[in-house]
């Protein structure tokens, strides 16, 4: 007995055999994402992948939001918590 019904085996099948296989399907494509600023007066601001979306096989996602996060900090104290000036800081240094 079988979990999954009929229907369902049957679709997995069609869907995995041998008539379509991988290197037949369409693909999509892959780019960076460049905006500027990254950030609407003192309102919004984007950080990592948001503001730095590269091609996943990069691995730097992660890794650009806690640059993002350490700068922040950094321009938070500087700019004494005004969060436009520390968002249009951010903006000139991170692009």
């Amino acid at each position: 007995m079988s979990i999954l019904p009929r229907q369902a085996r049957d679709k997995h099948r069609e869907k995995h055999s041998k008539k379509s296989p991988f290197c037949c399907r369409p693909t999509s494509p892959l780019c960076t994402v460049r905006c500027a600023p990254f950030n609407h007066g003192g309102a919004a601001l984007l950080i990592g992948d948001a503001a730095h979306a590269i091609v996943p096989f990069y691995g730097q996602g992660c890794n650009s939001a806690f640059e993002d996060v350490s700068l922040l900090d950094k321009l938070w104290e500087e700019h004494k918590h005004d969060t436009a000036e520390v968002f249009r800081a951010f903006s000139d240094q991170r692009k």
